[in-house]
């Protein structure tokens, strides 16, 4: 799912496309992919939380909450995003249920456009509730999403705006936390091995040949391997060149997911990659 986008970055007008990744963008696979699940008749109502660091500065900026009990203890079934830092504001908007208003989320697709023109709100938004506020239809309903989406976020920094995604799997009362994105912007201040290390795979999904942006390290020795989802080696390389771009014949590799990981210095990342014929 994950593609690479061109586009000139701006202090006045950022961008950023949901699932796309520009070669100056700052990007994390979460490998293994993370599931956070409510248990439907939990009366101790756990709470789990998985944090993000969008922007790499060392802070964390949002968190994905999921925590429920059931309608046997008279308890509720949530996930919602949680801002954490002042800057933090999420694509969403409001509903009523049950006498309160609520807000909620939006789901965006592959390729939707996050920038000034969305509605940001600032403060922690559902993905789904259920029976919030104790007994059964006393509280918000929200529905669950279902399947993939894309949870788009701004961070206002006193100097520049930034936007930023997340990709997730909702199904039922779980939600499975895949990576995310923010674009890098001109005053963060970023030090270089930390745009150095996230190469960008771009096709991704591709079906004959990927490339390998290796985002300005060039002149260092780099190795790579490409994995199976079963934990093969599909191939192996040294380049001592340093080029700027490396090249993958995949036109005879099987249909499905991969992992590639790079080194580059002491600097070392994976990537998924996803072939389809």
């Amino acid at each position: 799912m994950l593609g690479l986008l061109s586009f000139n970055t701006s202090m006045y007008a950022q961008f950023i496309r949901a699932g796309m990744v520009g070669t100056d963008d700052l990007y994390h696979d979460i490998i293994p992919d993370t599931s956070l699940c409510c248990s439907a008749f939990n009366p101790n109502f756990p709470s789990y939380r998985k944090y993000f660091d969008l922007d790499h500065d060392g802070t964390n900026d949002l968190a994905i909450h999921v925590f429920g009990g059931g309608s046997l203890s008279g308890g509720s079934t949530n996930c919602e995003v949680d801002k954490l830092t002042a800057q933090t504001s999420i694509i969403a908007t409001y509903i009523s249920s049950y006498g309160y208003t609520v807000p909620v989320a939006d789901t965006l697709n592959l390729g939707d456009s996050i920038s000034p023109a969305d509605t940001f709100i600032h403060g922690n938004c559902y993905i789904w509730s259920l029976n919030w506020g104790g007994a059964v239809g006393t509280g918000p309903q929200v529905s669950r999403w279902s399947g993939e989406h894309y949870i788009g976020v701004r961070l206002v920094q006193p100097r520049e705006t930034l936007y930023g995604w997340i990709r997730v799997t909702v199904a039922g009362d779980c939600i499975t936390l895949m990576d995310y994105a923010c674009n890098k912007g001109v005053y963060t201040g970023i030090p270089g091995p930390l745009v150095s290390e996230s190469p960008v795979v771009f096709p991704n999904p591709a079906s004959s040949t990927v490339r390998l942006n290796w985002n300005g390290s060039c002149g260092q020795e780099r190795e790579i391997s490409v994995y199976s989802s079963s934990g093969m080696l599909m191939y192996q390389a040294h380049d001592p060149s340093g080029q700027a771009i490396t090249t993958l014949d995949v036109a005879s590799w099987p249909t499905g997911l991969y992992l590639i990981k790079t080194m580059s210095g002491n600097q070392i990342s994976t990537r998924r990659l996803e072939i389809i014929h």
